[in-house]
């Protein structure tokens, strides 16, 4: 625990909630179990609290959960007097409670700006592994809500979903195409915040509802991944958390499973391994037999990579081999578009790239085969990180002239895709061939990028 100052909010919170100290701590125990967790506080621990301790790890937002439970509505981190380091954004803290309150807050998140400018998170701070702490926790524990018939707005039907789910198609095939940075981002912001949202404050019954807040959760989850892409980490942060609210409102918990998995895997990009290991492991947890082949290999691969970022080749294997074992257990329903990807190539990639972090490169070129096997055409920039993988593990070999090949094959994808993570993947070769830089054939590599960039 860390020591601030006597922390009258929670004090002057406990009364209003006539809570006891004992009773605080039993619940926030009881709590953690269904989270998963395994805690023995005590009333002593609570006066350690209110003395100014901070508990590390989930228990500030387990005490909120309870406090909130008890007075009957919903309270911040910063209400209870936490500090400003785990308490995040009031925006990303934004995980209403009910149906009503979503709608409203999403409604009123774009009534403000232009369309062309519509944004939730104009401005958005960098990623704080705090952020998601809490919506993880009440999409874990929290029932499903029944969405109810709305009577008030523009009719909404089922020809305005499909128009929706069209448009989600075309921007997941550009972002493959174009990356993140360009076109596929801003078209994902402005269906999300232009079309999908004010849909939500229509008119529908509930099977359409149902397919609204999904289609929307497909949006949310397309404009932060994009965001990640485009090397925008918080905006991508929230979008992530939004999206994980909007597939509870939908009821399908397979698909915010998979907004996990993705959010783990940008923890991973910036350095956050144990939020990422969090993340994977809660998404595990929450759809557990629900989980198709596919998502569940999809899970194990986003918790391999990030053991394998933070050194530990047991677990990264054995993650792993649990993915393909997932992936090979049966056939799978090919109707789930946002699983499409997942294929024998996927793994091959992944694993290559695990034990390029776990700097084992000769074992990622033994992927080789299977990991460009991804056809290019549909999977542009895919095809981009994996050549930039296979010329950095050539390098850090010592193989220079394969380095070379591969190196030169991956910036002509990196020149036409908009894209900071393979912009990053592509750095990470140019540093890898420093140890040659006085060699005519690297000096040649760099001058011919040099001149493909003053030509562009």
């Amino acid at each position: 625990m860390t020591k601030s100052d006597h922390n009258e909010a929670l004090t002057q919170v406990m009364k209003s909630a006539q809570i006891s100290r004992k009773s605080l701590a039993l619940r926030v125990n009881q709590l953690g179990i269904r989270y998963g967790l395994t805690l023995s506080y005590t009333h002593t621990s609570v006066s350690r609290w209110l003395a100014g301790s901070i508990p590390r790890g989930q228990t500030p937002i387990l005490i909120c959960e309870v406090i909130s439970e008890r007075i009957g509505r919903s309270l911040s981190l910063r209400e209870l007097g936490f500090p400003p380091e785990i308490c995040g954004s009031p925006e990303a803290e934004d995980y209403p409670a009910h149906i009503d309150d979503l709608v409203m807050r999403s409604l009123r998140g774009i009534s403000s700006a232009p369309i062309h400018r519509r944004d939730f998170f104009r401005g958005a701070a960098t990623f704080t592994s705090a952020l998601y702490m809490r919506p993880t926790l009440r999409w874990l524990i929290e029932p499903s809500e029944d969405i109810q018939t709305r009577m008030t707005g523009p009719k909404v039907d089922l020809d305005t979903v499909e128009r929706l789910l069209v448009q989600i198609n075309a921007i997941r095939i550009l972002d493959s195409q174009l990356g993140g940075g360009s076109l596929p981002g801003h078209m994902a912001k402005l269906c999300l915040n232009s079309e999908a949202i004010p849909a939500l404050g229509g008119s529908y019954d509930t099977q359409v509802g149902r397919r609204l807040f999904s289609a929307t959760a497909e949006l949310a989850r397309l404009t932060a991944w994009t965001s990640l892409d485009a090397g925008e980490h918080g905006t991508s942060q929230r979008y992530f958390i939004r999206a994980l609210r909007f597939a509870k409102a939908a009821s399908d918990v397979p698909f915010g499973a998979f907004v996990l998995g993705q959010a783990s895997y940008g923890a991973t990009f910036v350095g956050d391994f144990q939020t990422a290991i969090d993340l994977t492991t809660s998404a595990a947890k929450g759809v557990g037999d629900r989980a198709s082949p596919k998502l569940a290999s999809f899970l194990l691969l986003a918790q391999a990579r990030a053991y394998a970022r933070s050194g530990d080749r047991y677990r990264t294997e054995r993650a792993l081999a649990r993915a393909q074992e997932a992936l090979t257990a049966k056939e799978e329903d090919n109707r789930i578009g946002w699983l499409n990807f997942m294929l024998p190539s996927r793994i091959a990639a992944d694993t290559a790239e695990a034990y390029l972090d776990l700097s084992l490169p000769a074992l990622t070129l033994s992927q080789n085969d299977a990991v460009l096997s991804v056809p290019k055409s549909s999977y542009v920039r895919s095809h981009g990180l994996r050549l930039c993988v296979i010329a950095t593990a050539y390098a850090r070999n010592g193989e220079k002239e394969p380095a070379l090949h591969y190196g030169q094959a991956a910036y002509l994808v990196v020149h036409r895709v908009n894209s900071n993570r393979l912009n990053a993947y592509f750095n990470r070769f140019l540093r890898e061939i420093r140890k040659w830089s006085t060699d005519a054939d690297v000096m040649e590599l760099q001058e011919w990028l040099r001149s493909f960039d003053r030509a562009k």
